[in-house]
């Protein structure tokens, strides 16, 4: 991003099968500001679990990454909430 003096990411869309959780610690540790996250979260996976999803979000948020959530759990109705899991 230095080196093509950008500022910021206008839309940093994420499906990328659980590595999404790394990915987001590294950008909060860099600082890097993000217009618009999109991420789909893999914690339908038993060897994740939800609470990491959480983990991420509340990271985002104290981080100060205001966002939308919306989730689809496994095959269920989708659930929708502003920044937490139901």
């Amino acid at each position: 991003m230095r080196e093509l003096g950008h500022v910021s990411i206008d839309l940093l869309k994420m499906d990328i099968e659980g590595a999404e959780y790394d990915v987001l610690a590294d950008m909060i540790s860099q600082r890097i500001p993000v217009k618009q996250l999109l991420v789909e979260f893999h914690h339908r996976w038993p060897q994740i679990g939800v609470g990491r999803t959480k983990q991420a979000i509340q990271a985002l948020n104290a981080a100060g990454y205001p966002g939308f959530l919306m989730f689809r759990p496994a095959v269920k109705n989708t659930a929708s909430c502003n920044s937490s899991i139901e």
